[in-house]
């Protein structure tokens, strides 16, 4: 960095020492008229200028520069001028995204739509709730597991897949594999494993009911049995009044037991009829509405999206770090902080000055720092005669 300062004694170009041992040191610069034409002004700092402030220090950012604060602009201003390093950085992050989806591109998706029956006495919110439970189980991903010859883990394999129902009676599901092929396979398996738990479920819950109606059957029975054995033997008795009401009571209790007996043995014949068709129905009520199919997936949009996260992903990362480095670091990179550590106002700095692109010093004179440099130094150095 060019710096020259103000001060009470006077130099000339040749870099001659002031009055007050401060010097000036410059490259080799040629003036043509172009400089001659630069109006004679105080430059203003290059960083509060981009950020939209007045050269000069104020109240407030004289106290920003006592306490050593951080500003917005100064950070703004360091993000600038490390625009390489972030950019460099984005380069790289939209290379791994690119290099990551030609190694782990997006998982395949196939969908398959089941239509299911419910049982006209239950609930259809609750039962189609119930199924949804039933297909994410682990004995349902299993099977579809074994159908299909997979090893995976369970817990994976149900990760890969969403069941959502659609209606009371229509699942929708959607299955995530590495191909397109063993999305639809894995996604025909769920379907055909949970149809077949089903049926087995049903078949299940009706013989238990059945278990439990004839269990309360023979029970009904025994009971008939015993009732009848009293009454026998109370019927043998002696003739007496005490006889004649406990008999009258056996009798009674007899009647009652055989009744329900009959009644228990109509309601088991009844539901073995009425479940057997009510599962039937059922069974045959579900199927599988829409075979598993590939789900459409779009050419541009997966490999714009991994390398757009990369690219931004890069970037941030790059912007991140620059401002924690700026953050962290105690070089003087803004004019204020070099007049402070100089204890002398800055009045003009620039950047280092290089030959044009053929190595002509005159294409760097008529640069616009060279000019300001020019400008400055005339109304700095007195005149010579």
């Amino acid at each position: 960095m060019h710096v020259t300062a103000d001060s009470e004694g006077g130099t000339d170009i040749a870099g001659r020492r002031f009055e007050e041992d401060q010097t000036v040191t410059m490259s080799r610069v040629v003036v043509d008229a172009t400089a001659e034409q630069v109006a004679d002004q105080m430059w203003p700092d290059d960083d509060l200028a981009d950020s939209g402030q007045q050269s000069g220090v104020g109240p407030q950012l004289s106290a920003q520069l006592a306490a050593g604060l951080a500003a917005l602009p100064y950070l703004s201003a360091a993000v600038r001028r490390r625009v390489r390093l972030w950019c460099a950085l984005g380069i790289i992050g939209l290379v791994l995204g690119l290099g990551v989806y030609r190694v782990h591109p997006p998982a395949a998706k196939a969908a398959a739509e089941l239509e299911v029956a419910q049982n006209p006495d239950d609930n259809p919110q609750d039962e189609v709730l119930t199924d949804v439970a039933v297909l994410q189980s682990r004995t349902v991903a299993w099977m579809a597991l074994h159908r299909v010859g997979l090893t995976e883990n369970v817990n994976k394999f149900i990760s890969s897949y969403t069941v959502v129902p659609e209606t009371d009676q229509i699942l929708l599901i959607t299955m995530s594999a590495r191909s397109a092929q063993q999305a639809i396979r894995s996604a025909s398996a769920l379907a055909s494993a949970f149809l077949q738990f089903r049926a087995q479920q049903l078949r299940v819950q009706r013989q238990h009911v059945l278990n439990s109606l004839n269990q309360q059957d023979y029970q009904a029975k025994l009971k008939v049995s015993s009732l009848a054995s009293q009454v026998a033997a109370v019927s043998a008795e002696p003739a007496s009044a005490a006889r004649k009401a406990k008999l009258g009571r056996l009798q009674y209790e007899h009647g009652q037991a055989d009744i329900a007996l009959i009644n228990l043995e109509q309601a088991v014949t009844d539901y073995q009829v009425s479940s057997q068709v009510t599962n039937a129905g059922i069974v045959a009520g579900s199927r599988v509405l829409d075979a598993a199919s590939a789900l459409p997936r779009s050419k541009l949009t997966s490999p714009v999206l991994y390398i757009a996260g990369g690219l931004l992903g890069g970037i941030f990362l790059g912007i991140g770090y620059v401002i924690v480095a700026e953050l962290v670091s105690d070089r003087l990179r803004r004019r204020d902080d070099v007049a402070r550590a100089l204890g002398a106002p800055v009045r003009l700095s620039v950047g280092r000055l290089r030959p044009g692109l053929l190595g002509r010093l005159g294409a760097a004179a008529r640069s616009r720092e060279v000019a300001r440099v020019a400008t400055q130094l005339r109304t700095a150095v007195p005149g010579r005669p």
